[in-house]
């Protein structure tokens, strides 16, 4: 590879063998198959790199692999992935969990590293799920300060606007 480079820039004349080379796409989404935990991966990780909308073509592939008995386990690996990805809604990361559970209850068939990395989506979709969780109690409790201090500065106007028309004595007078 670099000495290839070296030599052909060498024999073009171009002083600098570090020239930026054009980008080489990916290669085509893996989706074919569970026997690997490096197709899993593949697919994980280009499946995460997609558009929503993209993510959201795949699902009904994947669901009707599911409906086969053949490709169930595996299809069910990779609909879990599809519909746990961020910004999918509660029942879809509760579908996946479900999915991911069958898949680890049934381990026939299935290596150590494939159950691994289910076993660690559920434990991913759970700290998920607990930060959602907290972050809507926070939401709660700040927006119940904001009510309480909106109620606060109407007392306080109410106030103001009663000492400024006489009608409540200032402290100390």
């Amino acid at each position: 590879g670099a000495a290839l480079g070296m030599a052909l820039s060498l024999l073009s004349g171009c002083a600098d063998w570090k020239t930026t080379r054009p980008a080489i796409p990916p290669p085509p989404m893996q989706t074919v198959g569970c026997d690997d935990i490096e197709v899993i991966l593949r697919f994980a990780n280009e499946t995460h790199g997609l558009r929503v909308d993209q993510r959201e073509q795949l699902i009904p592939q994947w669901q009707a692999r599911f409906a086969d008995p053949f490709e169930a386990d595996c299809a069910a690996l990779h609909l879990a992935l599809l519909l746990s990805a961020p910004g999918r809604v509660s029942r879809d990361r509760l579908r996946a969990r479900e999915l991911l559970e069958g898949y680890v209850a049934n381990p026939v068939n299935k290596t150590e590293a494939q159950l691994d990395f289910a076993r660690y989506q559920i434990d991913q979709l759970e700290e998920r799920e607990r930060w959602i969780k907290a972050m809507r109690r926070e939401r709660r409790a700040r927006l119940g300060v904001e009510e309480k201090l909106e109620a606060l500065k109407a007392i306080e106007l109410r106030m103001n606007d009663l000492q400024s028309h006489g009608k409540v004595p200032l402290p100390g007078s």
